[in-house]
């Protein structure tokens, strides 16, 4: 004979006090993300304090002093990459020819493919109030010797990369 369920106030806290597999792995989900996400999430609630805030503007404000490390003839409130306009530039460009670059894909060649100009190829962006040099491939391998370089987003980006990839082989013997 099976004995009478019990029901003294232990057994039913037992029984109430099993999660589910499934709350179980909600709750140690949260907590996850809670100590990982931990500061962000005072930053939310407005729980960190005002010296963390302004060392954070402090911060900020030196880095907007900092002039850029590719603008030529700066001035003291900086360098506006943004406003410029496009200028002919007969001597320096282009940087390389489609024809001996290996990495532009064979649908891309305009010239392969009968686009008859090549004047677009002799223009360059010269923002107001600065210059910027020309592309330098032995400096940017040097900056970047030992770090990692990713291009996110779409076929524009891809030609980006390319572009660079193309740039940075007329240096490489």
């Amino acid at each position: 004979m099976k004995p009478p369920p019990s029901s003294s106030p232990s057994a039913v806290l037992l029984r109430k006090a099993r999660l589910s597999p499934y709350l179980f792995a909600l709750l140690a989900f949260i907590l996850f993300v809670t100590i990982l996400y931990g500061e962000d999430f005072s930053c939310i609630f407005g729980q960190f304090d005002s010296d963390h805030h302004s060392h954070l503007n402090t911060i900020s404000t030196k880095k907007n002093r900092e002039k850029l490390a590719f603008a030529i003839g700066e001035t003291e409130r900086g360098c506006d990459v943004f406003n410029g306009r496009w200028v002919r530039d007969e001597a320096a460009r282009p940087l390389y020819e489609e024809s001996e670059c290996p990495y532009i894909q064979p649908q891309l060649t305009c010239q392969e493919h009968g686009r008859p100009d090549k004047e677009y190829q002799h223009w360059r962006w010269q923002p107001h109030g600065c210059s910027l040099p020309s592309f330098n491939a032995t400096l940017m391998l040097e900056t970047l010797r030992g770090k990692r370089m990713l291009f996110v987003g779409d076929s524009l980006n891809r030609g980006q990369y390319v572009s660079m990839i193309c740039l940075v082989h007329r240096v490489i013997p």
